[in-house]
């Protein structure tokens, strides 16, 4: 094996299915990899639009009193926040999907009752993408290659 190149093993979230019902986009298989989404929270009213206004800002995140809102987000960010663990998910630990989870833009409102702890919050944004979108994930573990910055000399 060259010395530049390591391998390590990468927890991915890989995305089985996503459909949009709304845009009428490819409909997959709904497969039950992730678990019972049934038994999580949830919020008690959502709203998911497309945004076609092409404009380059875009806003996400929780905000005081059980909201969740964003604005003009790709699906892979609403992932990405979703299934977050302190901070987003980076792109290459989300594998799979439609090529437009990078692409279509949303925007997203969506309110609970009460104010909860950003775990749960999450698990209500996880529900809302696999009852919206569809969207059925698993976890898996990939070697990927990574490079090590080596010193070539002392000084």
């Amino acid at each position: 094996m060259n010395q530049w190149v390591r391998y390590r093993k990468t927890v991915a979230l890989a995305i089985i299915g996503a459909a949009l019902e709304i845009v009428g986009a490819i409909t997959l298989p709904r497969l039950r990899a992730q678990g019972p989404l049934s038994d999580s929270p949830s919020f008690d009213v959502a709203s998911i639009k497309p945004n076609t206004s092409g404009e380059g800002a875009s806003d996400l995140g929780f905000w005081p009193g059980g909201r969740f809102r964003a604005v003009n987000e790709t699906v892979y960010r609403l992932i990405s926040e979703a299934y977050a663990k302190s901070f987003q998910l980076p792109r290459f630990q989300v594998v799979g999907g439609p090529n437009w989870i990078d692409s279509d833009r949303f925007d997203v409102e969506a309110v609970a009752e009460t104010d909860r702890p950003i775990e749960q919050r999450r698990l209500m944004l996880r529900r809302l993408l696999a009852e919206r979108f569809k969207l059925v994930t698993h976890y898996d573990v990939r070697e990927q290659q990574i490079f090590d910055l080596v010193a070539m000399r002392e000084d």
